[in-house]
Formats: structure tokens, sequence, C-alpha cells
């Protein structure tokens, strides 16, 4: 885990690789057997959005850098974590409809669970992507469920490697900004003077870092 203190709004995607493999020839390591998680938010207890993702293994004494990395030539793979901000927002759009609504079981203290295929989106509380201030990610074995869901229940040793983790796409439109001053004289009458600003979106001075563009 990390403190920090990130505006996120200016990037479209938070991307990360991930490798797993079993920790010894005699160990049983099958798909979703692990997950990794990583939490961004507030806090890491009532505030945050959560995005689990289930492990892909390699084989034990593997060296090809794509099986590795469960990376094709194509440059995606099944441990590829690409996490779009736009599905953060949309689960936790969702979790405020129903909780507007007064759906049973949804409230702000119980995390709300979105999927995005076969990755899991929680949100909890009020995360904010314009002040994270804590990262936090780890590897969980899930409880077993039932029969069905192919998981054995039993403890697993595993070794887990995570890299580059990063902000991707940055969103480039620009902004603009104006200054409008009006004088006018009303006769003898008066003396008239309005002044006015507008500055959108994406708009920053010459010297200003991209962080500290106008939002």
């Amino acid at each position: 885990y990390k403190n920090v203190d990130f505006d996120m709004r200016q990037y479209e995607k938070l991307k990360l690789f991930l490798h797993a493999e079993k920790g010894g020839e005699n160990e049983i390591l099958n798909f979703g057997d692990l997950h990794f998680f990583i939490r961004l938010g507030t806090d890491f207890i009532d505030n945050y959005y959560e995005y689990d993702v289930p492990l892909t293994p390699t084989q034990c004494g593997d060296n090809d850098e794509y099986n590795i990395w469960q990376t094709n030539d194509d440059s995606t793979g099944d441990n590829d974590v690409e996490i779009k901000f736009s599905v953060l927002q949309k689960a936790k759009k969702e979790r405020n409809t129903l909780l507007n609504s007064n759906e049973e079981g949804i409230a702000l203290t119980k995390p709300y669970t979105f999927f995005d295929g076969n990755r899991k989106v929680s949100i909890k509380g009020n995360p904010n992507l314009s002040a994270v201030k804590v990262i936090m990610f780890g590897i969980r074995n899930p409880k077993h469920a039932n029969t069905a869901d192919g998981d054995d229940g039993l403890a697993k040793c595993a070794e887990i490697w995570v890299n580059e983790l990063r902000l991707t796409d940055f969103i480039e439109d620009g902004g603009w900004a104006a200054n409008a001053h009006i004088s006018a004289k009303l006769a003898d009458f008066a003396n008239v003077s309005v002044a006015a600003s507008r500055m959108t979106e994406g708009f920053g001075n010459v010297e200003q870092k991209l962080n500290e563009r106008s939002r």
C-alpha cells in the first residue's frame, strides 16, 4: 500500500501487468484459485474502489516472456490489468441509483459489486478519483463457494509479480479561456462597468503543469 495525492480525472485508464506461478512442482494452481485486487480511494476501509482479477498461472519454470506475462502478440493477455475509470464511475452511478430508490441491501457502508466480464468491481462509501489518497494491492484466496465454482478450496502457495503500475491515455482535449470587460456611460445618469470571465475544462497557462489545468 502507498499514500499518494493524485487527481486521476485527466487519465482514462490505470494499467499494470501480472504474473503468477505455483510455488513448487507439487503445488496445484489453476485459473481463478488466486485473485489479484487493487484499491483506490480516500481510505482502505470506508471509501474506495476495488478491482478484482482472477489470476491465470504460468507453468513453473517457463521462461517464455509471453507465457510469463500471459501476453499475446497484440499486447493483451489474461493477466493484463486495464482499469477503465469509466467502468468505476458506471459502478458508482448504478449503486447510487439503487441507493436513491431505496433498494433493499444497498448502503454506502456496504460494498456494492459490479462485474466487468470475469473481473469484479466493488465500491464502498464515496470514493473520488479527483482526490485519491491511498493505493493498495494484494492477493486473496477467495472463499470456496460451491462445487461448481471450480475452486478446490485449499490453501495455496504461489509467486506473484506486479509490474508497471501506471496511468495511461491522458485526456489531451484542450480548453479555452476568455475575459470580457464592458464600460458604458448612461448619459449623465451613471457609469456602468461589467466584467466576465470563462474558463473551460482542459485550459492551462504555459507555465502550469498538466495536473494544474482547469478541471
